[in-house]
């Protein structure tokens, strides 16, 4: 009985996979479900980054990730990451991504029910953390 209950274990960890893929992958995902993945992401980025291009290059990786996500539910929707800080004077070190910008056409967002313009900062990850 030892193969059969291995081939079952086997079955069922395929089948969560595939579950959990469809789920990420979805066309009804939640846009905000999706930036708070992109910020906790990047919070792991900053303190594994060895240097300014390295956490440059993650950013990036991050970014496309995100914009292809949210573009998966509608592709005229556009999102943009804006940095704590503009100036060059701040070490790479203190760099955080403070807020991402989705812009949504006025006739999409009538049709999928959306602002036109959303806003999500840090702020609103620490309301949905301590779910308020």
């Amino acid at each position: 009985m030892g193969a059969k209950d291995d081939i079952l274990d086997m079955i069922d960890k395929k089948t969560k996979r595939i579950k959990e893929i469809r789920e990420r992958t979805s066309r009804t995902a939640d846009y905000k479900d999706i930036v708070m993945s992109f910020f906790k992401n990047m919070d792991l980025h900053y303190h594994e980054a060895e240097d300014a291009n390295d956490l440059k290059w993650k950013f990036k990786k991050e970014l496309g990730l995100m914009y292809s996500r949210i573009r998966s539910i509608h592709p005229s929707i556009g999102v943009s990451a804006q940095w704590n800080a503009e100036d060059e004077d701040v070490p790479w070190t203190e760099l955080r991504v403070a807020r991402v910008v989705i812009n949504t056409p006025p006739d999409v967002s009538v049709k999928l029910n959306m602002p036109e313009q959303i806003v999500i900062d840090e702020s609103d990850i620490l309301l949905e953390l301590l779910g308020i």
